[in-house]
């Protein structure tokens, strides 16, 4: 990611991702789910994609099969299912997600991927051993950004929130917000987007000011890192002038725990500290009456069809 964080890395993986073969609730489908990771068959590690959901278009194949649409000229005869493979991309934390997820790296020579045999040790002589690793099902229905805050007139202006792992989830938001399709909140056409990323020291900051120049050149996000409370960080940004009637606020919060807390486990001290993260954030609305805040603790209601009452 090109941040000075030695323990954060992004992974891209090559999943399939077929309407055949997975379906939709168990796809990556909206920003805020998280994705399951499983490596040599042991217990799953959710992980933080930091890459936009999956594009719809790319599902037109294998929903017509689904449908058992006929084009003309076609048999009705068996046929293997429609592969659709994308790209996800995760970030992964060291302290939090574990060495053996962190040290995935790619075979040169093969389709599979490789453990530090250090770490691992599953290789023999220091060397390293392939083996198989299971992406999905995803978990939740992701932030829930249905409703007014799609509207641009509405709410002219967002603040973004991160911490921790949330940055993934900040990145994944921002860089498909132009994607109407995978219900992109098009920052580019609002009038003021602001990132507030909070981290604990400088050697936490995940991406590199090539990243967040990017999200301004492209997106028309701003960036801010800060290490004090974010309602201290408003108050210090200069540049920040909104009308907080048409305001939103969007909070993508992680606990940063230290390597102690991550090792011990501890998740009564880290539902805590999500909740005093989650309270800065209100205490900003409150301060400046900003009326909405959506927060990722909170994922959007299931869609239910009304035809048939099925639940996605």
């Amino acid at each position: 990611p090109h941040g000075s964080a030695t323990h954060l890395r992004e992974i891209d993986f090559e999943i399939e991702t077929s309407r055949e073969l997975v379906s939709l609730r168990n796809s990556y489908c909206a920003v805020g789910k998280l994705a399951q990771v499983k490596v040599r068959g042991g217990d799953a590690v959710l992980l933080f994609p930091s890459s936009g959901p999956f594009p719809p278009e790319s599902q037109h194949e294998p929903l017509i099969r689904l449908r058992g649409d006929l084009r003309a000229g076609e048999t009705k005869l068996p046929e293997e299912p429609a592969r659709v493979k994308e790209v996800l991309r995760v970030v992964v934390n060291k302290r939090r997600d574990g060495e053996q997820v962190f040290n995935l790296k790619p075979d040169p020579e093969q389709d599979s991927l490789f453990a530090d045999a250090a770490t691992d040790g599953s290789g023999e002589d220091g060397a390293s051993a392939p083996f198989e690793v299971e992406v999905g099902p995803f978990v939740g229905t992701g932030l829930n950004l249905r409703g007014e805050i799609q509207s641009i007139f509405f709410y002219r202006t967002i603040l973004l929130f991160a911490s921790g792992r949330g940055i993934a989830t900040a990145k994944a938001l921002i860089e498909s917000s132009a994607s109407a399709s995978r219900g992109g909140l098009d920052f580019s056409f609002r009038e003021q987007v602001k990132l507030y990323y909070k981290v604990k020291g400088d050697d936490d900051v995940c991406y590199g000011q090539d990243v967040f120049k990017r999200w301004e050149t492209d997106y028309g996000v701003k960036t801010v890192v800060c290490k004090g409370s974010f309602s201290e960080a408003i108050d210090d940004d200069d540049e920040l002038e909104f009308d907080p009637a048409a305001s939103a606020c969007i909070s993508m919060l992680d606990p940063a725990l230290s390597d102690k807390q991550s090792k011990d486990g501890d998740g009564e001290e880290e539902n805590a500290e999500l909740i005093e993260l989650e309270k800065e954030v209100d205490q900003v609305c409150e301060e400046w009456d900003i009326p909405m805040h959506v927060r990722s603790s909170i994922s959007q209601p299931d869609v239910i069809y009304s035809d048939t009452g099925g639940v996605v």
